[in-house]
């Protein structure tokens, strides 16, 4: 299998079995077509059409030649061949009338079938011979100024990025028409970002520069083009409020693209949840019908990051036609206290990860670069290492490119003569592995809230006896473990260091507000290092 729902470690490792010659045949889509080192001889399409996300039509040349130019391997093959299969309808009436063939009987009785309804176009082999003869389309240039690029443009060590983006302007392959249109674009951004704040005017011998503003983060960056909505938007927000933290996340998630398929099941388990709950309630099906109609996905928040929306609109025209987002991925995952595979198995993701991994990944981009550095505060400092541990636990390699390309080239630091070669030291970020050990505590805080006692045995070793046998007097006095945001507030997480491991005292809070019991775990800073995560010892539970 390979195809954009897989996680990038699994499709990573489907093209290094398939370079060494392991697999015998790979169903994929597209994406196998487009800067994918996969040697293929024999390229199968099942299908000649494609639903763009608005409507199904025929594979345009430029998009079949793209795919099936992927056939021969080169060193080995001379040739490749491309093959298309008819539509499976067509197939399927071809085996009923050679079935019934030679019986008149049976030949009045049949029954064809009939083309899908939905998500089909037609094609047979004449579209075949016209696509594989036909001259691909012109690509169009897609040329567009946003505020990330104006941003990366201007923040030149030299301060000529004015000259620098007419110059960039100019090289597009823009008809001129568009290149004004463009080049008018690029003046309300810059505007905008000057308005904002975020770049000023400086003077230097006479001549006039732009500079980022000096209080923000080294590597600020506006990824999405509502990336500046976020600098305006928290300004309203009052640190001072226990949900500062959460409504900036909020914010950020409001700018970034929709995963379709994750909000879909978010909307499908609400659903479920909801006609469970009325029917115990006896409500009648054409209510529970009615009430359907006017349920939508979580949107916290939503008023005011609509009302700010509308007057951010007013002082940037230029940003008018863009669409805010309001929804809630990584503040559900995080409030909940759900690690990945958690939140893949509460929502039925399975064919999804990819799309969760990259919006994840996303998100704490967007919440490292976009955020500005004064806006931060020690909560979101926390929950922004919680989510970037989330997303390197499960793979690593998008972050990790990301922060590659983030220091550049002229930062990457040779390792000294000296320097034992081996595994990256994970304790020396002490935010970041601190952050880790934190969530490792979340793990097994959750497992105890949700009594999974094979995943705690699994994260800790302990027995189903010795679990229950410390527990028992726990349940005595209190209902449950709670694992809501403020169970996992890092003040319910105390650490003590020395050089050589980590104690950690992780509080149990329960729904009387005792707070009497906790367990205490040894984090191994020698084993941590050689295994490049934390590794956690734990020590007891116990009334404290």
């Amino acid at each position: 299998m390979h195809h954009a729902g897989l996680l990038p470690k699994y499709r990573l490792l489907v093209e290094q079995l398939a370079q060494r010659g392991l697999l015998f045949a790979i169903c994929g889509t597209d994406t196998l077509g487009v800067g994918v080192n996969v040697p293929i001889r024999t390229v199968v399409f099942t299908r000649l059409c494609k639903y763009d996300g608005r409507k199904t039509g025929i594979l345009s040349v430029r998009d079949f030649k793209q795919i099936a130019g992927r056939a021969g391997r080169k060193g080995f093959d001379e040739s490749g061949s491309v093959v298309c299969q008819a539509p499976e309808h067509v197939i399927e009436n071809v085996r009923l009338r050679a079935k019934a063939e030679g019986d008149a009987k049976k030949q009045r009785k049949l029954k064809l079938r009939k083309a899908p309804d939905k998500r089909y176009a037609h094609w047979d082999d004449k579209t075949f011979e016209r696509l594989a003869k036909g001259e691909p389309e012109l690509l169009e240039s897609s040329f567009n100024v946003t505020h990330s690029m104006m941003l990366a443009v201007m923040d030149r060590p030299d301060g000529d990025g004015c000259r620098r983006m007419k110059q960039l302007l100019r090289a597009s392959h823009l008809p001129p028409r568009l290149k004004f249109a463009q080049g008018r674009r690029a003046i309300a951004m810059f505007r905008s970002l000057l308005d904002s704040g975020v770049v000023e005017l400086s003077k230097k011998d006479g001549r006039s520069y732009v500079d980022v503003k000096a209080e923000l983060q080294k590597d600020f960056s506006l990824h999405q083009n509502l990336s500046l909505y976020v600098v305006e938007a928290i300004e309203a927000l009052d640190r001072e409020e226990e949900s500062y933290a959460w409504d900036v996340i909020s914010f950020v998630e409001a700018t970034l693209e929709d995963p379709t398929a994750v909000l879909m099941r978010q909307l499908d388990k609400k659903k479920g949840d909801l006609i469970a709950e009325w029917k115990a309630q006896r409500v009648e099906y054409d209510e529970r019908m009615k009430r359907l109609e006017e349920v939508v996905i979580d949107k916290p928040n939503l008023e005011t990051i609509l009302a700010i929306f509308e007057e951010f609109k007013l002082r940037h025209p230029v940003l008018a036609d863009e669409r805010i987002r309001p929804k809630s991925v990584v503040r559900d995952m995080l409030e909940r206290g759900y690690g990945f595979v958690d939140y893949i198995k509460e929502y039925g993701l399975s064919r999804g990860e990819g799309v969760l991994l990259r919006y994840l990944s996303n998100a704490f981009k967007a919440m490292v670069q976009s955020v500005p550095e004064e806006a931060k505060t020690d909560h979101f400092y926390d929950l922004s290492d919680e989510l970037g541990g989330i997303v390197r636990d499960i793979d690593s390699s998008l972050i990790d490119e990301w922060e590659r390309m983030k220091r550049g080239p002229e930062e990457e630091v040779a390792p000294e003569p000296d320097e034992p070669e081996g595994p990256p030291d994970v304790t020396k970020d002490v935010r970041a592995f601190t952050a880790a050990v934190r969530t490792g505590c979340y793990r097994i805080l959750r497992c105890l809230a949700l009594e999974r006692w094979e995943d705690v045995k699994a994260l800790t070793g302990w027995d189903l006896e010795r679990q229950k046998a410390t527990l028992m007097p726990y349940f005595e006095h209190h209902e449950c473990i709670l694992m809501d945001a403020n169970a996992r507030s890092p003040r319910n997480t105390l650490i003590e260091k020395t050089d050589t491991h980590w104690t950690v005292r992780q509080v149990l809070v329960d729904p009387d507000e005792q707070n009497d019991w906790s367990f205490v775990v040894r984090v191994d800073l020698t084993r941590s290092r050689e295994e490049s995560r934390p590794v956690l010892e734990l020590l007891s539970i116990a009334e404290s």
